[in-house]
């Protein structure tokens, strides 16, 4: 079953499809789409099989705009008008599940039969209660105990796997962490009450590798080391830039990794774009009105709405790109 590339909403789907007979579209869970899995074989003798990569999974691209699970479902009802695809059986496992519920909740006359096995995201519990743990948190070992039935049979073996699985491999769970992975509401739910901790909205300094961050009575006191603390990692933004292997031999003798699979998971994941910082369109800047402002006040207006925290959050109060703005000024791109 060769994968073909197929363009949909100015993204390349790696679609594999095998089979003949009323169409199954079938979504991966967070390790991505192998067709060597057992399942495959039996479906495909009964369906015609339709297993895209999401956006950012496998060989498929991800767009900038893209960051939500609900924005892979309006990918995939895309993918069905492309092929005149009127009325579909889907199954999504996992993150594939959460997707699954998201497209037929969009389009329920198209879906005839819906299955979904651990369908994580689809949240049941109370507002102010986590469903599942944060697996990003976890040590690997555990979270392979939680995903499966026998975890020695399921861990993926390092040493047996090519350069290419490998960097496939760490390219999904980077794009997993975007698309599902905000700490910060943990964090927030927990101190829930009125008040951003340790969030998002209360740095002072943020990168999207590392979340720098810093309380704000800290940074009134210590704006001086904050500022010595950018600029250095600017500067070495700016070595990085000028030559790549600075950072990717280093992570490979860290992780363990040959040089040559580090540059390709670097090539796939590259360091976090510095200088869009104070650009509005940017989904880590922290200008007003730009994406994170966004969502932190959509996610403090729902808080307070169902009575998690006590009182709205002021966001013009807890967030600050001032130093940004002071550090990146009459500075360019190497």
């Amino acid at each position: 079953m060769p994968a073909t590339k197929l363009k949909v909403a100015d993204i390349e789907l790696e679609l594999f499809e095998t089979g003949q007979g009323r169409p199954l579209l079938f979504l991966h869970a967070a390790a991505g789409f192998d067709q060597g899995q057992p399942f495959v074989a039996p479906l495909s003798q009964k369906y015609r099989l339709i297993a895209p990569s999401h956006p950012g999974f496998g060989q498929s691209s991800l767009p900038e705009w893209l960051d939500s699970v609900d924005d892979i479902a309006y990918v995939y009802l895309e993918l069905l008008d492309s092929l005149k695809l009127k009325e579909i059986d889907l199954i999504g496992c996992s993150i594939g599940g959460w997707i699954a519920a998201e497209l037929a909740t969009k389009a329920p006359e198209r879906v005839r039969r819906l299955v979904m096995v651990g369908p994580v995201g689809v949240k049941v519990g109370p507002a102010d209660k986590l469903d599942i743990p944060d697996i990003f948190a976890m040590p690997q070992a555990e979270v392979q105990k939680l995903l499966h039935h026998d975890p020695v049979k399921m861990t993926p073996d390092p040493s047996k796997m090519t350069d290419e699985q490998m960097a496939t491999m760490f390219r999904n769970r980077e794009t997993i962490a975007l698309l599902v992975w905000e700490p910060w509401m943990h964090r927030m739910i927990q101190a829930a009450d009125a008040r951003i901790v340790e969030t998002e909205g209360n740095l002072g300094i943020y990168t999207n590798v590392d979340c720098y961050s810093v309380r704000r009575d800290w940074l009134r006191a210590n704006r001086d080391t904050a500022l010595r603390f950018l600029r250095a990692l600017v500067n070495a933004n700016d070595a990085i830039s000028k030559d790549h292997r600075i950072a990717y031999h280093a992570w490979a003798r860290e992780v363990g990794l040959s040089n040559a699979s580090a540059e390709e998971v670097f090539n796939v994941v590259p360091p976090p774009l510095i200088y869009e910082w104070t650009n509005p369109r940017y989904t880590y800047s922290l200008v007003k009105g730009g994406p994170l402002y966004q969502r932190l006040g959509f996610l403090a207006s729902y808080m307070a709405r169902y009575g998690i925290i006590r009182q709205t959050v002021e966001l013009d109060d807890a967030m600050d790109m001032s130093l940004i703005a002071e550090v990146l000024k009459g500075r360019k791109p190497p």
